[in-house]
């Protein structure tokens, strides 16, 4: 049955045709569809034999239908009908046709004609389609013919490039034709490469003259051939050439199939150097036949039985053994011939001389190429030498043993994986445990306690690598639990190159440990005690000094110049005498001065490291808790300075990481530097900066190790158990006085503001901070009646303090003291909560003035500062510096990037990371309008420049 679509967008033509197409076309089914898409659809779906399509339809037109049609695979052969009342010009029809029409006709048009046109149409379609099935057909045989083909030819090339030698294809020439992938990975070339190349040039130098006559002498039956070929590193590869005459692409060609003999070659070489060690063994190797024969004699064997060659070849090997043993050899020979093997069968031997030897045999079989047991070989090693050193040794042992039992030194043994093999009766009895209970387990596991066993173990992993002898503390543990501390005098013992054992020799130092830690308490209370005295008493006098000066300064000023500028002077020379009393005074006692705490203090170290010397000190601090209250931080901070004196005396670093990190048992802190490290040689226990970080170490019951860094350099750790934090107590109010905090970081503007105050007999200064959470801390604590912040702190800045100070303790009045210029500040300061703003070159009565003043609830500003913060809210029109759009912690990495520091510099000085420097440098570009860091950066150092003040 035939198929017609018929498209048009009227449904009455859509009747009409096909109500005509049933009544004219037998055994005919017609589809219709009133729009393009739809027909299109059906075309698809249906695949109809003709479509007769309508040119005028909505969306879609017959032009548009016809071109989709044709340009789809699965339409395109079916015939297409234009069937239209009103494109009827010639224009039309050629484009229609042009599109791929097979017929234009319009209407009105006569049956008959439309009839035969869709005859016609179908009979096109169906040729087409039986032309169509045949070059399908014809295509499937022309693939499965060309699919055998390739798979004959894959056949061949799989087989030809599966063989395992080296196959060439060649003319008498020597030109390569073929080469299969054997070739090509052995000698290092790709195949394009093998097919413009030569036999000659793959063939070593010197060979390629024989090569040639090689060549041109191959007939059908030739030699194998032995020569060399060079790959592509210049590798010299022996091969053995069989070679034969084939017909290979309508011409006549060699195949040469070349075998690698480098093993081969190798073992020939071993049998010669065989022959040569056996000429040269230290150890008698005897060759013999089954009857007993001596056969072989090796110059060890003629050392040893002081017989030559030409004396015993042919002899019974009954002449080798002494009287007491004539039958000896015969029962072993038995053996033998039962294809038994002997290993190290001790006997004795006689020599020409008479002397008895003490001998080890090893008897083996010698078979011949059908396994047949034809001989036997013997190796015989003298060891009367060896028997004489072990009875020697073993009344050593005797002794030894004796001493061990009455000494009061620990002797222990480990191998190699710290398993103990002996343990004397001291260090038994010193940890409660019987032999049995010790001997073959773990050192570690049995004597050492965890903090400790990760050093013990890099202890052992040294001495194997080093094979030197080491000096070392470390605390062992009893079976009772109680724990000692034991100096061990520790080796490696070795036979020849080999590891034997390691021996250790201890001392119980426990009570001197206790009695050092004594000593060096005193003395650190002692150290403690001089600086307070420097610190309360010398450096408060010499403060007070300055603001005395300063006050005489200012009465003289104006009246007695000249004498004003001498107190001047006299004021520097003091400044520098309390600079000079703060140092001593904090190396005397760095951690407990001004209750700084370990971070300030370390900060400090690492800004005076960076300043003296030519090196980069860094410190990553990543605690949470309050390490001060947890453990006692003086031994800490001791530790680290003198892992730091050494590295700047000794390892010559470029950089030096001081790094303090927790977890929920310990604190770590690790001292690296990139410097030379620590030569082997060197013994780090009779180092005494070493000796007291021990001693330090251990009296805070913390572990401590000094290694090289396998990066380089050197690195010092020390893990310290955590304690339950020291109870903080708080002390109450007592008088009348109003109460101050002053927050600073600078040590000595903290003191001199302290001793100002204190001049007041209504105010009393009742706490110190250097940042912005100690200050938080102490307000907690203290309850101050009055709070002085100065901007320019480690980490958060004043201005934040200022703020979160107001938010939590809204009534205590905060007063901004800085260096910084109140043009730049004050406003920002007044905004964040802060009663007033006051910078430091101001007489020190003003200071008084402006306490007093905030205190009282009022606001402190200077005249000109008032005025100008009056003028701004007056004149709302006038508008602000972009810099005024800024926030506060904008605000301050703006400066900071004005005095050329970089993104790292900013983070780490502010204690913030890295990619939120970043994200505030985007957010500032925005708000001052510009595109790049660059045009960013140089805004910022202008704007500093213009607005510079002394921080």
């Amino acid at each position: 049955m035939s198929t017609i679509l018929v498209i048009d967008d009227k449904k009455d033509n859509l009747i009409s045709i096909a109500a005509l197409l049933k009544n004219l076309i037998s055994n005919c089914e017609v589809v219709t569809a009133q729009s393009g898409k739809e027909g299109i659809e059906k075309a698809e779906k249906r695949n109809p034999d003709v479509i007769i399509l309508d040119i005028k339809m909505p969306e879609m037109d017959g032009y548009q239908v016809c071109q989709i049609l044709k340009n789809n695979p699965k339409t395109r052969h079916i015939p297409v009908i234009f069937l239209t009342a009103i494109h009827t010009d010639t224009q039309s029809k050629v484009k229609g046709l042009q599109l791929g029409a097979d017929a234009f006709l319009t209407k009105p048009i006569d049956h008959a004609e439309l009839i035969a046109q869709i005859n016609v149409m179908m009979r096109i379609k169906l040729a087409e389609d039986m032309l169509r099935k045949e070059k399908d057909l014809l295509e499937d045989v022309v693939l499965q013919r060309t699919s055998e083909l390739l798979a004959s030819q894959m056949r061949y090339k799989s087989l030809f490039n599966s063989i395992s030698d080296m196959v060439i294809i060649h003319k008498r020439d020597g030109k390569i034709l073929e080469v299969n992938n054997t070739t090509c990975d052995r000698l290092g070339f790709s195949h394009d490469a093998m097919m413009l190349m030569t036999l000659q040039q793959i063939t070593a130098e010197g060979d390629c003259d024989r090569i040639h006559h090689y060549l041109h002498s191959i007939d059908e039956h030739a030699d194998p051939y032995e020569t060399s070929f060079v790959d592509r590193n210049g590798n010299t590869i022996p091969v053995e050439i069989v070679s034969t005459i084939i017909y290979y692409i309508n011409e006549n060609a060699i195949l040469s199939v070349a075998r690698d003999i480098t093993e081969r070659k190798n073992i020939e070489h071993v049998r010669n150097q065989l022959s040569i060690v056996l000429d040269n063994s230290d150890d008698a190797i005897i060759g013999a036949t089954l009857d007993g024969k001596i056969a072989s004699w090796n110059k060890a064997a003629q050392h040893i039985f002081r017989y030559a060659f030409d004396e015993v070849v042919g002899c019974d090997l009954a002449i080798l053994s002494p009287p007491y043993r004539p039958d000896e050899f015969d029962q072993l020979l038995l053996l033998i011939k039962n294809n038994e093997a002997i290993d190290h069968y001790e006997t004795e031997g006689v020599d020409k001389k008479g002397t008895i030897h003490n001998l080890s045999m090893t008897i083996s079989p010698l078979v011949d190429e059908h396994d047949s047991i034809i001989g036997c070989s013997i190796i015989a090693r003298d060891l009367t030498d060896v028997k004489r050193t072990k009875e020697k040794l073993k009344k050593g042992l005797d002794i030894i043993q004796n001493l061990e039992d009455i000494a009061p030194a620990y002797f222990i043994t480990l191998n190699e994986e710290g398993n103990i093999l002996t343990c004397n009766k001291a260090m038994l009895q010193a940890t409660g445990y019987s032999p049995s209970q010790v001997l073959g387990k773990t050192c570690c596991d049995i004597f050492i306690p965890a903090v400790g066993q990760k050093s013990f173990r890099n202890q052992l992993s040294t001495m194997k690598r080093t094979r030197a002898t080491r000096i070392f503390e470390s605390p062992i543990t009893a079976k009772s639990g109680e724990e000692k501390i034991v100096q061990w005098h520790a080796r490696p013992v070795c036979s020849d190159t080999e590891f034997d054992y390691f021996m250790f020799i201890g001392i119980d130092i426990t009570e001197k440990k206790q009695l050092e830690k004594k000593i060096l308490q005193a003395n650190l209370e002692e150290r403690n005690r001089i600086a307070r005295d420097l610190h309360d008493g010398l450096g408060q006098h010499l403060a007070g000094i300055i603001f005395k000066t300063e006050m005489l300064r200012l009465k003289l000023k104006n009246d007695y110049p000249q004498e004003a500028d001498e107190i001047a002077e006299i004021q520097n020379m003091v400044h520098q005498a309390i600079e000079h009393t703060r140092l001593i005074a904090r190396g005397l006692s760095p951690v407990e001065l001004s209750n700084k705490g370990l971070y300030s203090s370390l900060q400090e170290m690492i800004g005076d490291v960076n300043k003296n010397f030519a090196i980069k000190a860094i410190l990553e601090w990543n605690i949470a808790s309050n390490i001060d209250d947890a453990i006692d931080t003086v031994h800490v901070y001791y530790i680290i300075r003198e892992a730091l004196n050494n590295a700047v005396k000794h390892a010559n670093p470029k950089n030096i990481a001081i790094t303090l990190y927790e977890d929920n048992a310990y604190y770590y802190v690790k001292i690296m530097d990139d410097g030379k490290g620590i030569p082997d040689e060197v013994d780090l226990a009779k180092g005494m900066g070493m000796h007291i970080m021990q001693y330090r170490a251990w009296i805070i019951n913390a572990t401590f190790q000094v290694q090289n860094n396998r990066s380089g350099g050197t690195l010092v750790q020390c893990i310290i158990p955590k304690e339950p934090g020291k109870p903080i107590i708080d002390k109450p109010k007592t008088g009348k006085k109003y109460t101050v905090v002053i927050v600073d970081d600078h040590p000595i503007v903290r003191q001199g503001l302290q001793q100002l105050i204190n001049t007041q007999k209504n105010l009393e200064v009742i706490g110190q901070a250097v940042s912005a959470d100690e200050a938080i801390d102490i307000v907690n604590r203290k309850i101050p009646d009055c709070i002085i912040v100065d901007i320019s702190l480690n980490g958060t800045s004043g201005i934040e303090l200022v703020k979160a100070l107001k938010q939590r303790f809204p009534k205590l009045p905060a007063l901004v003291l800085s260096m910084y210029d109140e043009k730049l500040y004050a406003g920002r300061a007044i905004k964040a909560g802060a009663r007033g703003y006051l910078m430091k070159q101001e007489a020190p009565d003003k200071i008084i003035q402006a306490i007093y003043t905030v205190l009282k609830g009022d606001v402190y500003l200077s005249g000109e500062m008032k005025e100008q913060m009056v003028q701004s809210l007056s004149d709302k029109a006038t508008m602000e510096s972009p810099v005024e759009a800024l926030t506060n912690r904008e605000f301050e990495i703006f400066q900071l990037i004005g005095h050329g520091l970089g993104n790292k510099h900013i983070a780490r000085k502010l204690h913030i990371s890295v990619k939120t420097v970043e994200n505030v440098r985007e957010k500032m570009k925005m708000k001052l309008h510009m595109e790049s860091s660059q045009e960013l950066l140089q805004y910022a150092i202008e704007w500093v420049r213009q607005n510079r003040s002394d921080v």
